[in-house]
């Protein structure tokens, strides 16, 4: 369903009318409550007809969030009247601004817990693929595979640490920092594509943007896997430690509270 926003715009200082059809934006990008699509609360601050782009703000309708947002929509022109000045036009919603408030792909809540700085990779590599820059997504991409990879190194293996950092490639720390066979090839390959869009050269391999991103998805999937564990490891651990702190407290306690048996009274030797 679409719904009718209006809007007015002067680019040679004369006032003239453009009446643009766009769909709401269904869900809050900071709270992500249902914006109410009867709610005109959406008016343009700023308006691009020459590359063809729109740029509509809107304010949540929860009280608790308030918060406003921008929301960019690309564009095209459908009919022009001369005599009232009136332009229509059809607009289909690009990206949140700031780009793509969290990312699209669902990450482990484990991998947001451990390496927070990979959401906000994998949300500007989205946005990048989001406003079409098809140059600059590959790069992108490939960087958020390498802080969830380094990232996942230092958690996995802290002892390693000074060889990560003296690693010259990525693909040194893939094959020589990873234990798990599995993680190590979804990531090799991972890299290859990201590497193929990265670079100028004519690539080999074959892959291209939607193969680097289920390969990335499916890396996202193992890592969690492995941190979950890890981490149930890590408690179990702990759990067996205070339980045997615990009866060395209780030990001490036992033996002063120890009431020894009385002495059975001595008879008279019989002559």
């Amino acid at each position: 369903m679409t719904t009718k926003g209006y809007f007015a715009f002067s680019p040679t200082n004369k006032p003239e009318r453009h009446e643009m059809e766009f769909r709401y934006p269904e869900r809050c990008p900071y709270c992500d409550y249902a914006v109410d699509k009867k709610d005109e609360s959406g008016y343009c601050t700023f308006f691009d007809p020459e590359n063809g782009v729109v740029l509509l703000r809107f304010t949540c309708p929860r009280r608790d969030c308030d918060k406003k947002f921008a929301v960019l929509y690309r564009v095209g022109q459908c009919s022009y009247d001369s005599r009232k000045m009136v332009s229509w036009w059809k607009g289909e919603i690009v990206c949140f601004v700031p780009a793509l408030m969290s990312p699209r792909k669902r990450i482990p809540p484990v991998i947001l817990e451990h390496i927070p700085a990979f959401k906000e990779a994998l949300r500007q590599a989205e946005a990048v693929e989001a406003l079409d820059y098809s140059h600059a997504v590959g790069p992108t991409y490939r960087r958020a595979l390498e802080i969830l990879l380094y990232e996942y190194i230092l958690l996995a293996s802290p002892e390693r640490k000074e060889e990560l950092e003296s690693a010259k490639t990525l693909g040194e720390c893939i094959n020589r920092l990873i234990e798990s066979e599995v993680i190590q090839n979804l990531s090799t390959v991972c890299a290859w594509a990201g590497n193929g869009l990265t670079h100028v050269r004519p690539d080999e391999s074959g892959l291209g943007l939607s193969d680097l991103k289920d390969l990335l998805e499916a890396i996202m999937f193992f890592i969690a896997q492995h941190l979950t564990a890890r981490d149930a490891g890590i408690r179990r651990e702990r759990a067996a430690a205070d339980r045997k702190a615990k009866k060395a407290q209780l030990q001490p306690a036992q033996a002063r509270n120890q009431v020894d048996p009385p002495e059975s009274p001595q008879t008279p030797a019989t002559e």
